[in-house]
């Protein structure tokens, strides 16, 4: 489902391009933080779950970003956000299908993956989790722009549609 407001929005101007560079800087930021993240835990974890952990702490960075870029400024945790289940039933059956790779031994030669203890969960868990919280507090320095009207174009498209003032 869209927003309540998506058809009092105006269009994107036709000559703006859909790729952006504020969106092309966002896809870089992203692209680095998961890179990073994924890179760190492969080189701390223990050598015979390294690459069980950086493949689950990928696929954590992956299922947290589909739920952050939902909305360029609106809150994950925003009630409009958290109405459409779809993305959510999606990482819940990726996380599914992912405890399943890694802790069923029947899979673990196919997949080269090894069990995890909760510890190592967790740590693949707060790494990717990263690109979250980092999005979260992205959006919240873009909604105070656009509530000042500076650094933009004072559009209220970018804004939250449900924050109070005209739209």
């Amino acid at each position: 489902p869209v927003g309540p407001d998506v058809m009092r929005r105006p269009p994107r101007p036709p000559g703006e391009p859909v790729l952006t560079a504020e969106r092309l800087v966002r896809a870089l930021l992203t692209g680095a933080v998961m890179a990073v993240g994924t890179a760190a835990v492969l080189a701390w974890a223990p050598a015979d779950v390294a690459g069980t952990m950086a493949l689950v702490t990928f696929v954590c960075f992956q299922a947290f970003n589909l739920l952050t870029v939902r909305h360029p400024t609106r809150s994950l945790f925003h009630r409009e956000t958290l109405r459409n289940v779809n993305p959510l039933l999606a990482v819940l059956v990726v996380a599914v299908l992912l405890l399943l790779v890694v802790e069923l031994d029947a899979l673990h030669g196919f997949f080269t993956t090894a069990d995890l203890t909760p510890g190592q969960w967790l740590t693949c868990l707060a790494a990717g989790s990263a690109i979250l919280w980092l999005g979260e507090c992205a959006k919240a320095l873009l909604r105070a722009r656009d509530r000042r009207g500076a650094g933009g174009t004072g559009d209220p498209r970018g804004g939250d549609p449900l924050a109070p003032g005209p739209h």
